[in-house]
């Protein structure tokens, strides 16, 4: 991971997550991201579809985490 933005809205937050990995193809490459709670409680997780061979470091968002939640 090479960087984390978050911006909030009433209630909730999304993430916008940078990564780097040495994704070869389809049979190699970072599958997922996740938000983790300061405890550790799963709060979020980001599924990757496909890899990134040719887009490094490639930047993936996702959310609506509640704010209330972790």
């Amino acid at each position: 991971m090479e960087a984390v933005s978050v911006s909030d809205a009433p209630g909730s937050y999304t993430f916008s997550v940078t990564v780097s990995s040495p994704d070869t193809g389809c049979d190699h490459y970072a599958d997922w991201w996740a938000v983790l709670s300061e405890s550790g409680d799963l709060l979020y997780r980001r599924l990757l579809l496909h890899s990134h061979v040719d887009e490094q470091p490639f930047t993936s968002t996702g959310g609506h985490v509640d704010a209330r939640r972790g």
